[in-house]
């Protein structure tokens, strides 16, 4: 019972990534235990998203294909279509706030 649980434990910490991540995987494969078959991608912490784009936008107006490049770019293992639903998502919550404003393919800050 002892092993299933240190097995499952390890497994946790791998799939949620991070600095401990490589060091479980090396101790599942010495234990001989399976690997699990996904990994959690959650690079960004709560807000991290909004504050990118936040920080693109003050520089002018942008496209959401311009949020994903830099998405891509900061976290560097996600890929295209998921670094473009969140740049798209991040910003339809921005305008829903009403942070920002979308002419066209372009999204701006909204004048105060």
């Amino acid at each position: 019972m002892q092993d299933k649980t240190i097995d499952n434990s390890l497994r946790a910490i791998w799939r949620n990534g991070g600095e401990q991540a490589e060091l479980a995987e090396r101790l599942l494969i010495l234990r001989e235990a399976k690997l699990p078959r996904f990994r959690r991608v959650r690079p960004l912490n709560k807000g991290a998203c909004r504050k990118i784009i936040l920080g693109m936008l003050t520089d002018g107006p942008i496209t959401s294909s311009q949020v994903a490049d830099k998405l891509q770019e900061i976290l560097g293992n996600i890929g295209r279509k998921s670094a473009t639903n969140r740049a798209y998502l991040g910003l339809i919550r921005l305008e829903g706030a009403g942070v920002v404003v979308r002419e066209g393919r372009l999204w701006g800050l909204v004048e105060s």
